[in-house]
């Protein structure tokens, strides 16, 4: 996912310095430019070369190449996305967590850019089967070098991850393993638009900042290595920073826009071994989404590994492990057995040690594996919300817990991006809040919770925010997973949806009529999480808020509403958590707050009320 770079210098005799600069160099750094070692001190281990790749059209991909410093053929990585992957250096974020620790296990790495970021030549449209096609003839270059073995693999969290899905489903011969990690299944569902709201914040940041800035990164680092094509390559691209932003704003449902964006459509494509890593909590891609690609994947070896946690969990040393295992079994072709193991594998309670110039040390609570995902022991369980705000396996049946029970909109809500958002206590009068008595066993939560419930509203649209937490015995609040709706986009999608999973068409908006009660169905990220022994699960409605947690602030209906959920007979609020019995909990609950993307909000202090 990738835009047009900045324009860069103006003035008509550099532009022509430039670009007489660019018919001397092109031809010989189209090919490849000469290696270079990194300095003059002999403690050096590896060289850099940096140029331009051809494609069929005659645009040009930046790349830069890190190669062990003994010459000979490795077996080759490649990093490609829309960032700063064809200016990677050793010391920056990049050469952290793949440069050096890939070049350490003995392969080489090729970082390049997507057309049209950085130094690339060309126009990125935001297509996938175009970067497809793309990554596709960069695979065959790169193993036609003198340094590569010739077998090729792909790494990279994000949008690298995607290319690497959209690299693989054009089936180019030399690829022979790809492990993606922060990546969706749907763009629309899972990352910009969820909940059928646009993410302003998500979709301005990203397009504004996080990818303009990061290319021009890139293009700095390339210039101060020598690369004397960049500053022209640049001055030609179009001038439109956000050209990201304003499409994803023209479509604010999942019309074919979205649909022809999306991973799902094509993974049916991609047959090389595959292993996937994802984090409960991503704050840019809702957990569903790699779960949903893992089920998708017609690979004859397929791996998933799943842990609570955000976006960046692949900085995670468990995970560069497996990752590399797997790397070294189809790349390498090194029998390590890694295939015969369970595919897929979930990290129990990961918690991070501050991250070093080495990368980010974690620790599992414990381990579990499972032929399948669903995890096949895992049981739907009922669970009835009751006016009186209690989560009850048993029906509801005294007229205390049949009752409506209304809210304020938008005067409550949760902001989960921190530990210092979260203390922010959501305002009662806009939340309902639904919690378990105190559990008398550990209670092991794997896959899909559920949420059904009856609500009706005084206005024509309103929208829902859903959170699950857990509370300790101390009142202390963890936050566990969330969900955002659109009450006019709550269609289901009967193609996508199933008994487990619901999942919205987001085709088209269907107002409410005020006062009229309704079915809705949402379902929330996938999650792995043990309620202990003593704890309380808690479920709450309420308000999105604008303010980005961390990532997303979505555009929210302004009206003020009173809306109000049922739990009568007729209408059966209720929460399906998927349980897995006798699972066997390895270690005790970390403290309150030190989980990364779970913030924890301690049970504030009681303060008298004044007279």
């Amino acid at each position: 996912m990738s835009y047009v770079a900045r324009r860069f210098g103006t003035a008509r005799f550099v532009f022509c310095l430039f670009a007489f600069a660019y018919t001397l160099l092109g031809a010989a750094q189209s090919r490849a430019s000469p290696s270079e070692s990194l300095s003059s001190a002999a403690s050096v281990q590896y060289q850099r070369q940096f140029g331009y790749l051809p494609l069929k059209d005659g645009v040009r991909l930046a790349y830069v190449a890190w190669l062990p410093k003994k010459t000979g053929r490795y077996p080759t990585l490649i990093l490609y996305g829309p960032y700063d992957e064809s200016g990677a250096d050793l010391d920056n974020y990049v050469g952290t967590y793949f440069i050096r620790p890939y070049l350490e296990a003995g392969y080489a790495l090729v970082g390049i850019n997507t057309r049209g970021t950085g130094c690339s030549e060309g126009l990125n449209d935001y297509s996938f089967v175009g970067e497809g096609v793309d990554g596709a003839q960069a695979v065959e270059w790169v193993a036609r070098q003198p340094w590569s073995t010739g077998n090729i693999g792909m790494v990279g969290n994000s949008s690298p991850g995607y290319t690497q899905f959209e690299t693989a489903a054009q089936h180019p011969p030399h690829l022979k393993a790809i492990v993606p990690t922060g990546v969706a299944a749907s763009d629309y569902r899972e990352v910009w638009m969820v909940g059928g709201m646009t993410h302003q914040a998500l979709i301005s940041g990203w397009s504004l900042h996080v990818e303009p800035d990061s290319a021009q990164s890139s293009a700095e680092t390339r210039i101060k290595w020598g690369d004397g094509l960049c500053a022209a390559i640049r001055a030609k691209q179009p001038t439109v920073r956000a050209s990201a932003y304003w499409q994803m704003l023209e479509h604010p449902l999942q019309d074919e826009y979205w649909e022809t964006r999306s991973m799902e459509g094509f993974i049916g494509e991609v047959r090389v071994p595959t292993l996937i890593v994802g984090g409960w909590q991503d704050q840019w891609e809702f957990s569903t989404g790699a779960i949903r690609l893992f089920g998708l994947l017609k690979a004859d070896h397929k791996k998933i590994i799943l842990q609570n946690g955000g976006h960046y969990v692949y900085h995670r040393d468990v995970n560069h492990l497996q990752m590399r295992r797997w790397l070294d079994r189809w790349v390498k072709g090194e029998k390590n057995g890694i295939e015969l193991e369970p595919p897929v594998t979930v990290f129990h309670e990961v918690v991070d040690a501050p991250a070093t110039a080495e990368g980010t040390h974690a620790t599992p609570g414990w381990t579990t594996t499972y032929d399948r995902w669903p995890p096949p022991k895992a049981r739907p369980s009922t669970f009835f919300l009751t006016a009186r705000g209690v989560l009850n396996t048993e029906r509801p049946e005294s007229a205390a817990d049949l009752g409506p029970a209304t809210y304020i909109y938008p005067a409550g809500t949760e902001l989960f991006g921190d530990n210092t958002q979260f203390a922010l206590v959501p305002n009662p009068i806009g939340t309902l809040n639904y919690r378990t008595e105190p559990m008398v066993s550990d209670l092991t939560i794997l896959g899909v919770p559920q949420l059904t419930f009856y609500v009706s509203s005084d206005q024509k649209d309103t929208d829902f925010l859903v959170t699950l937490k857990d509370i300790d015995a101390e009142e202390n609040t963890l936050f566990l997973q969330r969900a955002y709706l659109r009450a006019s986009l709550r269609a289901l999608d009967p193609a996508r949806s199933t008994p487990e999973v619901a999942v919205q068409s987001f085709r088209a908006a269907e107002m409410l009529e005020p006062g009229r009660v309704y079915e809705i169905k949402l379902s929330l990220g996938n999650i792995g999480h043990v309620v202990r022994r003593g704890h309380r699960l808690e479920l709450s409605i309420l308000a999105p808020n604008p303010v980005p947690q961390p990532e997303m602030g979505p555009i929210t209906v302004a009206l003020p509403a009173l809306n109000t959920v049922y739990h009568d007979a007729a209408s059966p609020s209720a929460l399906v958590l998927p349980i897995v019995p006798d699972e066997i909990v390895a270690a005790p609950p970390p403290p309150c707050g030190i989980l990364v993307m779970q913030p924890c909000r301690p049970k504030p202090p009681y303060v008298e009320p004044p007279e």
